[in-house]
């Protein structure tokens, strides 16, 4: 392999990923979601040395200290805004592409021309037009970790001491998001079973059991202000099995916000479809290897192992989540780089242009993509509104909302939701304590979440605003 060759290819990567990004990055509609708007509070608090938080505020999961730390720079540079946060997380995601890459490159025996055809079907997946560059509590870490430890893994030779990093990795993918834990395990145990080294395993064994038991104490007493919907019920086991078509093409195409799923155009569709053909098509090829016994398709059963432990994980969520298949797109392809080093190659070459093409049009098609009905005009008007009237502390009904207020504002309004134990306890003991010593306060809501409150608000750009509410009025909609 060029070594020249292969430096140019990983900048083609980078610049790749930068410029198919570039329709949501000068977007209009481009604005951070409450969640997103979490992880932005918590890179503020990292450079203002105020906190320095390993998960995502409110949870016992969700390691968001990588993502938090990557913004920190950007702050540096380019203040506490929107582009800081949605750049330092393509930073991460194109890092996780390039170990990626490189993984590939290593299993494909140094040649780069299918391997870089492969990333070009990831880049250009509409899957991840959005979460590229999602701040989102650990996902965009779990994708780069798993990609570097792939990378480690399919080395040709692995010192002992690489073992102890995997270690660490493992036990940091599984903190930041577990849902990338299934398809990693068959391919580690792969490695390790061929190496025949049980001093290899201990490394591994021992190394990652350290680092569960240490989070598993730091996390003791972390505020438990979410946590995920997992349920199993043999009776409901059919019904998830059969929505798995459903769950994978929502996930696929890319056209959702938490589990509202949209209606997708019709690039993202055609990328869906032929996407999940091929996820299907790897596992029937799986099946008649093993019926078959057919010697040296080891590797590429195990591939697939992963790709159905991954669809497998749908089974244990209550409702469609379509984030949870992020996963499914790296595994797949790395099963499918196995399968063509063998056959197919002449087919793929056919398959991939519409895949990447397809993918191209549907990733411009983003720009045009919002979360909700709101529009970053008007609520960016909102701030200014509530700062003129002499407003900085605030009930919110929407959660969304209450962490948007909170990020835009740069915490010069300080607002909380509805729980009494939120993702950040002190901004709701702040806005309680201002309310009990008679300062001004406001609560904002819109009139499908409380119609018989809206005759006492003023109407401000599609928002309800109550200046001073009743104690007794909120306590109806707050805990306190």
């Amino acid at each position: 392999m060029n070594p020249r060759l292969k430096r140019s290819l990983v900048f083609i990567i980078i610049a790749l990923c930068l410029l198919s990004r570039l329709p949501q990055l000068l977007s209009t509609n481009l604005i951070l979601d409450g969640d997103e708007c979490v992880d932005g509070l918590m890179a503020k608090h990292i450079y203002s040395l105020k906190d320095f938080p390993l998960f995502f505020y409110g949870q016992a999961y969700g390691f968001s200290f990588i993502e938090s730390l990557a913004i920190v720079p950007f702050y540096a540079i380019a203040g506490v805004t929107t582009l800081s946060v949605k750049i330092a997380m393509l930073c991460i995601w194109i890092t996780g592409v390039v170990f990626l890459f490189k993984a590939f490159v290593k299993i494909n025996n140094g040649n780069t021309s299918l391997p870089f055809l492969l990333i070009l079907v990831l880049i250009c997946s509409p899957a991840w037009a959005v979460w590229s560059m999602k701040a989102r509590g650990g996902y965009l870490t779990a994708f780069m970790l798993t990609a570097i430890i792939l990378y480690l893994l399919f080395s040709p030779s692995i010192k002992s001491t690489r073992y102890i990093i995997i270690g660490v990795l493992f036990t940091l993918v599984y903190q930041s998001q577990p849902l990338w834990i299934p398809g990693l395990i068959p391919l580690i145990v792969c490695r390790l079973y061929r190496e025949k080294s049980v001093k290899n395993a201990l490394l591994f064994t021992i190394t990652a059991m350290i680092f569960l038991i240490f989070f598993y104490f730091y996390k003791q007493g972390l505020p438990h202000d979410y946590t995920p919907d997992l349920t199993f019920e043999c009776a409901q086991l059919a019904s998830h099995v059969a929505r798995i078509p459903y769950f994978l093409f929502s996930s696929l195409h890319g056209y959702y916000f938490s589990n509202r799923v949209q209606h997708p155009n019709f690039f993202c569709a055609l990328f869906a479809y032929v996407f999940a053909a091929i996820i299907f098509f790897l596992i029937l090829v799986a099946i008649v290897n093993l019926v078959a016994r057919k010697k040296g398709s080891a590797l590429f059963n195990l591939s697939v192992l992963s790709v159905i432990l991954t669809l497998c994980c749908t089974l244990f969520f209550k409702d469609v989540h379509p984030r949870y298949l992020l996963p499914i797109t790296g595994y797949t392809l790395l099963s499918l780089l196995l399968l063509l080093q063998t056959a197919g190659k002449q087919v793929f070459y056919f398959v991939a242009p519409v895949l990447i093409v397809g993918g191209s049009l549907s990733l411009v098609s983003f720009k045009d993509f919002r979360f909700s009905t709101m529009q970053k005009s008007k609520f960016g008007q909102l701030i200014p509104y509530l700062l003129t009237n002499k407003v900085h502390y605030v009930y919110c009904y929407d959660r969304m909302l209450t962490y948007q207020l909170l990020f835009y504002s740069k915490e010069q309004i300080i607002a909380r939701d509805r729980p009494l134990i939120t993702r950040f306890p002190v901004y709701s003991q702040q806005v309680d304590s201002a309310l009990n010593n008679g300062q001004k306060t406001a609560f904002i809501f819109n009139e499908l979440q409380l119609r018989d409150m809206v005759q006492q608000a003023i109407s401000f750009n599609g928002y309800l605003i109550i200046f001073d509410p009743k104690k007794t009025d909120l306590a109806k909609i707050f805990r306190f």
